[in-house]
């Protein structure tokens, strides 16, 4: 999978890290097998979401697809400050060269699924 010059500069072009948080609150506690599944099934059909960057030369040049069985940016909360883990998810720097950029946290309370994925998946990709 060839990164296009679009997606270069949006993995590239910005000083500071750029993310998507979204944080939905529910009833209850979500069972954590049940999110993990469909998490995969969702960049199962998703390569971007299951990629990393190659870089050549400090330049990113493709996103590489992994096997959905490697995505392990699951993470559950028995408790939280959901703005916090926001913030701190929001100011977190990732190397799309060495993680997935997509991570969901589940957190048990308050009852909440929360998601952050890097802008280029999709915003280059839009």
């Amino acid at each position: 999978m060839r990164t296009t010059l679009y997606e270069k500069l949006f993995i590239d072009g910005f000083a500071k890290p750029s993310y998507v948080v979204v944080t939905v609150a529910l009833e209850r506690a979500l069972d954590e097998k049940d999110v993990l599944s469909a998490a995969q099934r969702t960049i199962e059909r998703h390569p971007r979401l299951r990629s990393r960057v190659r870089m050549r030369l400090g330049v990113p040049v493709a996103f590489e697809p992994r096997p959905a069985i490697e995505w392990r940016a699951l993470t559950r909360h028995a408790s939280t400050d959901l703005p916090v883990l926001e913030q701190r998810l929001l100011g977190t720097p990732l190397d799309l060269a060495r993680v997935f950029p997509l991570e969901v946290h589940l957190v048990d309370a308050p009852p909440a699924i929360v998601v952050m994925r890097h802008h280029a998946v999709m915003d280059a990709t839009s």
